[in-house]
């Protein structure tokens, strides 16, 4: 019955052979036919279906999370072991022996085997609070020998009580027994059964993820985020064409969907959230591939817009320029009339030239954005505080900046340092912050 999946032994000895209503099959090799045949699972089937491999001479069989012997009779639970159950956010737990979601396995010796676990999931919309976890055991006793992280998830995921078929040859043990390979989320990846040292591991300040320009916890799909921390990575800089999501030896993954990155080093690195993701919870991780450490999950939240305006951190003065390239500045004020351009982040969709992840924003055609935009210099509750705005969309040939280009009426407010406010669809940029910009007006 389909799905059906098959193991042979290192010598091909015998084969195993899952079938997708819950029998298992033994061929030998020697006979050319079918020995034994038994029931192992009956319905409801749940959890990972089809992780399967043979050992030695066939010594031992796994299915399923299940050690079976020769005679296909289980003798064990090949996906006990101790763990801590996720439960509220902030909810302290002890760890217990829990059944793990087993995605692969696969033999190391005639006394040990592999697998691949994933965290305990009651549902889809739980945030992991660990990483997958690749663990030597032993057969008779059921111990974990050595362990080591996974930076990336198997291939496939599973939540629940659900049942997900997968294919049963995903990984595989070198000769050493020390490096396991192993299909995950991104294809081939080499996972050593070694934990790293906690002063390798990546990790992010609290509250150190924010918006590149505002500062704040405001982010929208297509934003240029900060993320401060230590030992994040070793320096690196985007310098043109398509921004890569490996840089400095860390990946920067949102619900496993690797993201751009524009700048690393080892206390902050800068990077953009993919324009094609929409608005929702994520759950975001530093991967230091380099160091083979990855940072617990944070819980990032995006909104439609979030706009935030870019300003001088030290003066506060929103970069605004003439188009000659002057900049805006209390010398040298703007006045009536002057066309001018003022940069920000994260106001959302665009419509009109496509926009991809990672790459320079199109000049042919634009990407105009699609919601209602206003600016504001000075209180926004006096009509003389807003500005003409001609035109917004993201500036062509850079990553995730948006470009206003605005006039100034003849009746405005003037002073120094009238704050500036930039209203997309209703939100606006920021009001609070180290990073509230002001502009001089004549």
């Amino acid at each position: 019955t389909a799905p059906r999946t098959m193991a042979a032994t290192p010598n091909g000895e015998a084969v195993m052979l899952l079938a997708g209503n819950g029998f298992v099959y033994l061929y030998d090799a020697l006979a050319d036919e079918f020995v034994q045949g038994r029931q192992i699972f009956t319905n409801p089937i749940q959890g990972f279906y089809g992780p399967i491999a043979a050992g030695p001479r066939g010594q031992y069989f796994l299915a399923n999370g299940f050690i079976l012997n020769s005679a296909l009779t289980p003798t064990g639970n090949a996906g006990t072991t101790a763990a801590p159950v996720q439960g509220r956010p902030g909810q302290v737990t002890t760890p217990t022996l829990v059944s793990r979601p087993v995605s692969a396995v696969a033999p190391a010796s005639a006394t040990t085997f592999v697998r691949f676990t994933q965290p305990v999931r009651t549902n889809a919309n739980t945030l992991a609070t660990e990483t997958g976890t690749v663990e030597l055991v032993d057969l008779n006793t059921g111990n974990t020998i050595r362990s080591g992280t996974s930076l990336e998830g198997p291939i496939s995921s599973q939540v629940g009580a659900t049942r997900v078929n997968v294919d049963g040859r995903t990984m595989a043990v070198d000769g050493t027994g020390t490096n396991i390979f192993a299909i995950t989320t991104s294809g081939l990846s080499v996972l050593p059964l070694e934990a790293p040292l906690p002063a390798d591991r990546p990790v992010v300040n609290q509250n150190g993820t924010v918006n590149l320009s505002s500062y704040t916890a405001s982010f929208a799909p297509g934003s240029l985020i900060s993320v401060f921390g230590r030992n994040l990575a070793t320096d690196g800089l985007y310098t043109g064409g398509t921004a890569p999501t490996l840089m400095g030896g860390l990946c920067i993954t949102l619900n496993n969907q690797p993201v751009p990155l524009l700048m690393t080093s080892s206390g902050q690195v800068n990077a953009q959230i993919p324009p094609e993701l929409v608005a929702g919870r994520y759950s975001m991780i530093l991967r230091n591939i380099d160091r083979k450490a990855a940072s617990p999950p944070q819980q990032l939240t995006l909104v439609k817009a979030a706009p935030a305006i870019f300003a001088n951190p030290e003066t506060k003065e929103v970069l605004l320029f003439r188009h000659n390239g002057t900049p805006v500045t209390k010398a040298s004020p703007a006045r009536r009339d002057e066309a001018l351009m003022m940069f920000a982040t994260g106001l959302g969709t665009t419509k009109g030239g496509r926009v991809v992840s990672g790459q320079a924003s199109p000049s042919t055609p634009l990407a105009e954005v699609a919601d209602d935009v206003k600016l504001y210099f000075g209180d926004p509750r006096y009509s003389q505080s807003e500005m003409i705005v001609d035109w917004v969309g993201l500036t062509p040939g850079i990553i995730g900046v948006y470009q206003v280009n605005l006039r100034v009426p003849g009746n405005r407010m003037r002073g120094d340092d009238l704050p500036v406010l930039l209203r997309v669809g209703g939100v606006e940029s920021q009001k609070t912050g180290p990073a509230v910009p002001t502009v001089a007006v004549e």
